[in-house]
């Protein structure tokens, strides 16, 4: 039997997947098909499964489906995932706050507005001008 050598593109991928954990590129995907599919229940039950295994989970994942929480009007679990990756030193995007902000915006939640404005001014993100237009277009001039 002939002993080949190993492919070091194929050592490369087993090292990264000995990093991030095989999991989390496999969970990803998931959660992704289940969010363009509507099926927004099934997306949640396989996020949460996900941040309790033993796979590592970056600010990204929570960003990216909390981004997907707000597009799909439900922010109250928006907000439960949000309040849940703070201690464990994960922040939003300016991007995912402007868009967290603005879908609070048409549900006149100007209480939680408020705290994520305080939370991203604590973290040194500067306000960008989304997040100003928003609070202008429902004459929140106090909170711009």
């Amino acid at each position: 039997m002939r002993s080949y050598p190993l492919n070091p593109l194929l050592c490369i991928r087993s090292d990264m997947y000995q990093r991030f954990g095989a999991h989390r590129l496999l969970y990803r995907p998931e959660i992704s098909k289940y969010v363009k599919a509507g099926l927004l229940d099934k997306a949640i039950q396989v996020f949460d499964e996900m941040t309790q295994s033993n796979c590592r989970v970056f600010s990204l994942d929570y960003n990216q489906f909390i981004g997907a929480l707000v597009r799909q009007y439900r922010f109250e679990l928006a907000e439960h995932y949000y309040y849940k990756m703070i201690p464990q030193g994960f922040s939003l995007t300016p991007f995912t706050y402007s868009r967290f902000i603005s879908g609070l915006c048409e549900i006149k939640n100007f209480s939680l507005i408020e705290k994520l404005l305080d939370d991203k001014d604590k973290l040194g993100c500067l306000p960008d001008i989304g997040a100003f237009n928003i609070c202008l277009l429902q004459n929140r001039l106090e909170m711009a």
